[in-house]
């Protein structure tokens, strides 16, 4: 009767314990576009910021992203360079066939390679994708200066999924455990 309980009790549990979270993203993806200095500079070593302009996806995307479609319309926020200001949204975008909503925000960077009319930006920030857990990413931006400014950025997580156990396998392994514990209790009394 006493096991019967036991078992009753842990099958409730089971039962009761919550779902699994969402996977992490994968893969990447990159945008082109336009872009100009902000801050009153015309030459990327002087600008406090940038502004973008007529932004679309582009190239391959992989992972979480293999089926997002090129060209696609995106809204892109100005990014400025205090390091107060993040994080912030740089990104988001909704694909129209699933109506997934994307987004990318900004939240540390670091300035590589700064010229007149070069500039590269990369960093880290936090990927969100409709179905899927917030996971951690990368970044690179570069943009130029040779008669219309362009730019690209690509944002990616490579990093292999975490596997997380569920709370239920949790707790059924926390079981398993204590029923060995009490079956070696059991014959070390015996003995």
């Amino acid at each position: 009767m006493k096991r019967l309980i036991q078992l009753v009790m842990v099958a409730a549990a089971l039962a009761v314990a919550p779902a699994a979270m969402a996977a992490p993203i994968t893969g990447a993806i990159s945008f082109g576009g336009g872009a100009s200095p902000t801050g009153g500079a015309t030459t990327w070593d002087t600008a406090t910021g940038i502004q973008f302009a007529s932004v679309q996806t582009e190239g391959d995307a992989e992972g979480t992203y293999a089926n997002v479609q090129n060209n696609l319309p995106v809204t892109f926020n100005t990014i400025t360079y205090d390091p107060q200001t993040v994080p912030v949204l740089v990104w988001s975008f909704t694909d129209p066939d699933d109506m997934r909503v994307y987004t990318f925000t900004l939240q540390s960077f670091t300035s590589v390679g700064d010229g007149p009319v070069f500039l590269n930006l990369s960093g880290t920030g936090t990927l969100t994708a409709t179905g899927f857990d917030p996971t951690f990413g990368i970044f690179n931006l570069s943009a130029q200066q040779a008669g219309q400014t362009t730019f690209s950025f690509s944002a990616s997580n490579f990093a292999a999924a975490q596997v997380v156990p569920e709370p239920g396998s949790m707790l059924l392994l926390g079981t398993g455990l204590l029923g060995l514990a009490a079956v070696a209790r059991r014959r070390a009394r015996k003995a």
